[in-house]
């Protein structure tokens, strides 16, 4: 679902935001690129589209006309937890239970430093 990086609040209408749109709860810029599908906060410049990248805007929550815009499917905290969700199954799909066993395996070695220490 589409939604507001700022607050999480739905995207309802049918048409992508214009850059005067905002956000009926807190009031944030819709057509902006902390609701874009190409912003990568992570990332430096933080666009991932590469040729959108001469028009990035000074601020990430500001308003722009960028003409790449387009607005993600998920709000404050979903792209991150959606990311690792879908590559828990891919790594489950490839090695099976021996991710979950890795795993296991270094939350016990991690409480044994620690009872060392």
């Amino acid at each position: 679902m589409k939604r507001c990086a700022a607050c999480g609040q739905p995207w309802t209408e049918k048409h992508t935001p214009g850059r005067r749109e905002v956000c009926d709860r807190c009031a944030a810029a819709w057509h902006a690129c902390r609701n874009c599908r190409f912003f990568d906060a992570r990332a430096n410049p933080w666009c991932r589209e590469p040729a959108a990248r001469d028009e990035r805007p000074r601020e990430a929550e500001a308003a722009n006309a960028c003409s790449y815009f387009q607005l993600a499917e998920a709000g404050p905290g979903e792209p991150d937890a959606d990311r690792s969700a879908q590559a828990r199954k891919e790594l489950e799909a490839l090695f099976g239970d021996r991710a979950a066993d890795a795993d296991a395996d270094k939350k016990k070695l991690g409480q044994q430093g620690r009872e060392t220490a």
